[in-house]
């Protein structure tokens, strides 16, 4: 007697995980002003469908749209800055999250730089940026003989506290870099500089 066989053939693929390779930078809005839509980023990985979720809730007249992923509205009020959870949750229950700071203030009386966070950093840093008028802002990085590593081309940026410009700086080798600052207005133009260490 011999028994009876079957043979059956699958095959197993293990999904790379829900993963966010951007950041959200610190997001400051003056009270009563609409604000330019922002859409937060998308995560890669996972296994379809990815929802997304933004928690606490915004300040009073902004709308977070799960579908788009877009903030808009018009702040009603002054609010302190107070932190925010973005997560991405896949169908597995794999999930990701980026924490950034939402603030509604009143635009800055003066330009000046804040600095950069953080500091030292591995792969992304922020540079913040107080501007009391809407600006073009340009971002050239140079090492310490002065040659330019890294050029960021200018951006149009809204007035306000705080002002993120994400830099990655993955390219870099580590060690110390100056940052230079161009942020130009129709009637005025001025150069911040700052410092960083990268540090693999």
């Amino acid at each position: 007697a011999h028994a009876d066989t079957d043979r059956v053939t699958f095959g197993i693929r293990v999904a790379a995980a829900v993963e966010f390779l951007a950041v959200i930078g610190y997001q400051s809005f003056p009270p009563g002003r609409r604000v330019a839509p922002i859409t937060l980023p998308r995560s890669v990985g996972g296994v379809p469908p990815v929802t997304y979720t933004l928690s606490p809730a915004l300040p009073a007249g902004l709308t977070y749209d799960a579908a788009a992923g877009i903030i808009r509205g018009t702040p009603a009020q002054i609010t302190p800055p107070a932190p925010y959870t973005f997560t991405a949750t896949d169908s597995n229950g794999s999930s990701d999250r980026l924490m950034f700071m939402i603030a509604v203030e009143p635009p800055p009386d003066d330009f000046s730089l804040v600095g950069n966070f953080p500091n030292p950093f591995q792969e992304t840093t922020q540079i913040l940026l107080d501007l009391p008028w809407a600006a073009d802002v340009s971002v050239e990085v140079m090492d310490l003989l002065g040659r330019v590593a890294v050029s960021l081309p200018p951006r149009h940026y809204s007035a306000g506290s705080k002002r993120s410009i994400v830099f990655n700086g993955g390219m870099l080798a580590s060690g110390l870099y100056v940052y230079r600052v161009s942020v130009t207005t129709p009637e005025h133009s001025e150069v911040h500089t700052g410092s960083f260490v990268r540090a693999k």
